[in-house]
């Protein structure tokens, strides 16, 4: 569980008995994957990502890859779509802040450059 400002993230909602028998097809019984700990994410880096990003008007979303090793983050900018992905805590820091530099960057320009 994270918490940020005072409110209280679940990292994994929790599944009641019965109700994951189509994610047992899928993923075996036990879903539990080595990945990036979102719980040792920098909590302000977070928060200044999505606050910057989103301030832009912009969307993005957060997911896991379908093995579950990695975070994929989807931003999206008008026509602009780019995913990018994290396999360690270090990495999806490091991508939180280049999302918040994107951001920033006056009328988009160079956002591409950032993110690559």
């Amino acid at each position: 569980m994270l918490t940020v400002n005072g409110t209280r993230m679940f990292t994994r909602p929790p599944l009641s008995t019965g109700s994951a028998v189509w994610l047992d097809a899928v993923l075996g019984k036990n879903d539990q994957r080595d990945g990036v700990d979102f719980s040792q994410v920098e909590a302000s880096a977070l928060v200044d990502a999505i606050a910057a990003w989103i301030g832009r008007g912009y969307a993005m979303t957060f997911s896991r890859t379908s093995d579950g090793g990695a975070i994929a983050i989807a931003l999206l900018a008008g026509e602009y779509r780019k995913k990018l992905y994290a396999a360690s805590v270090d990495e999806l820091n490091d991508t939180l802040t280049r999302i918040v530099e994107a951001a920033r960057v006056k009328g988009g320009e160079g956002s591409e450059k950032t993110l690559k």
